[in-house]
């Protein structure tokens, strides 16, 4: 349905028009149907193999006794969590220094912001995703938290 007055170029294929792209658009959702149809089959019939006999065999030899990540998802949500907290605490930890001597010259959260990035120190952002490729800077609000975190507060 075409209903505005915008013109879409499509840049890797300039030829396109609405109906080519409507026409794209009606087999990819027929795709991602077929391939949601086929899993939920293919599930169903992993369910009743291990119904009947009571395991099923994968392709590589893994044994499986149920579906679904069961009783191991929560442990395996502590464990990340545990692992980003300790992440942070190390990024926090390596910086507390530099916190505690700009907070010590009276600066605000913001004023530490624009310190921290006139000075080159990483964010965490940049941190976490070395390969980012957008712009990150410092913000109050992060320097707020680090500071919450190391145990220092205004």
């Amino acid at each position: 349905m075409r209903t505005g007055k915008v013109k879409l170029v499509v840049v890797d294929n300039p030829n396109l028009d609405h109906t080519t792209i409507g026409l794209l658009s009606a087999v990819a959702e027929m795709e991602r149907t077929q391939i949601s149809e086929r899993t939920k089959a293919s599930l169903a019939r992993i369910n009743e193999v291990i119904k009947k006999k009571g395991s099923y065999k994968t392709k590589t030899g893994k044994t499986i006794t149920k579906l679904g990540a069961g009783e191991k998802l929560k442990a395996a949500q502590k464990l990340g969590d545990t692992a980003k907290i300790a992440a942070a605490d190390e990024r926090a930890n390596d910086v507390a220094s530099l916190l505690t001597n700009l907070m010590a010259q009276g600066l605000s959260y913001r004023g530490i912001a624009r310190e921290l990035n006139k000075m080159g120190v990483e964010p965490p952002s940049r941190r976490r995703n070395p390969n980012l490729s957008k712009k990150t800077e410092w913000h109050a609000s992060t320097v707020r938290n680090y500071c919450l975190r190391i145990g220092k507060n205004k």
